[in-house]
């Protein structure tokens, strides 16, 4: 049996590295607790991905169907939360048992491309009957949509190939790093459930989004893939 114990969950021991503010602070220690809560109960790394996605696609549903309706908004939050923290739980666990896998680093890519399309058809759904006209809506769903999958494909490349880690300095690396705390997981999807409240906003919150992404991939791609 794995003696691992809690203590070393809470210290990130098995979580990735270079994390960024929010995923360090409140969704890695989510993960660290379910993490040790799944590996106490014999859960498998792959289950604890697939419970993520259910509750990623209960959060977007949530979501959808909000409007503007704050409490309906504060739950799509608390489940989007907790459906990240649940996806760095994965991680960790493979870590930290050893059962790291191709097959689990597939799956997880998988999960993150269907959590990407539920959040972007959950914002459409959501500014369907809003004053945002359809035009603007699908504007925005598209440019969201294209910067969550070319940066994911980026990432993908990088974590399966033999690049080397780019070396910013000064200004430049001061800009990437804005770039990344900007961009985290967990504070885009606590904006995005905040900005629901005022429709055109969350219209203009996703393309931007997208568009600094999208940048940001392309960056990536340039710095060290080329």
């Amino acid at each position: 049996m794995t003696t691992i114990t809690f203590a070393e969950f809470w210290r990130q021991k098995y979580a990735t590295s270079g994390q960024y503010f929010f995923t360090r602070v409140i969704s890695q220690r989510i993960g660290a607790v379910l993490a040790y809560a799944a590996c106490r109960s014999g859960i498998t790394p792959n289950q604890v991905t697939l419970m993520g996605l259910l509750v990623m696609l209960l959060a977007s549903a949530c979501f959808a169907v909000a409007g503007a309706d704050g409490e309906l908004l504060l739950l799509a939050a608390v489940l989007f939360q907790l459906g990240f923290g649940i996806d760095c739980a994965d991680g960790q666990l493979a870590r930290g048992t050893g059962k790291t896998s191709a097959f689990g680093a597939w799956l997880d890519v998988c999960v993150d491309h269907a959590r990407h399309l539920a959040i972007v058809a959950a914002v459409l759904v959501n500014l369907q009957d809003s004053p945002v006209t359809m035009l603007q809506a699908l504007a925005a769903g598209y440019l969201l949509a294209t910067g969550l999958t070319v940066y994911l494909h980026t990432a993908t490349m990088l974590k399966a190939g033999s690049y080397q880690p780019a070396s910013l300095l000064g200004w430049r690396h001061q800009l990437r790093r804005m770039v990344k705390e900007l961009t985290d997981t967990p504070l885009f999807l606590m904006v995005l459930c905040i900005v629901a409240l005022w429709p055109p906003l969350l219209a203009l919150f996703c393309a931007a989004m997208g568009l600094l992404t999208l940048v940001q991939a392309l960056a990536l791609a340039a710095l060290r893939i080329r």
